[in-house]
């Protein structure tokens, strides 16, 4: 695959993080206002493991963008050699 195939491969990733980061954000704030529907230990649980995903995605978000950053600043010789090692 070539350096624009996975900039852009990463990029979609990237997007579709972000778009289930938003996702798990509205659960968490959903959580947060359910006040009495629901049984505090339960919800305590679900929150906490919500919060871990939110955190365990943005640090993937984080981990693209990082090797997206590298691949820009990457010379297209030092790619091929990268290739071929």
């Amino acid at each position: 695959m070539d350096a624009a195939n996975r900039l852009s491969a990463i990029a979609a990733e990237m997007g579709q993080l972000q778009n289930e980061i938003q996702e798990h954000r509205r659960v968490l704030n959903f959580l947060l206002r359910s006040v009495r529907t629901m049984d505090p230990a339960r919800k305590e649980a679900r929150i906490r493991a919500t919060r871990e995903r939110i955190e365990g995605l943005e640090e993937r978000l984080q981990a693209l963008d990082e090797r997206r950053a590298k691949r820009k600043t990457q010379s297209p010789v030092a790619e091929r050699r990268s290739a071929f090692n």
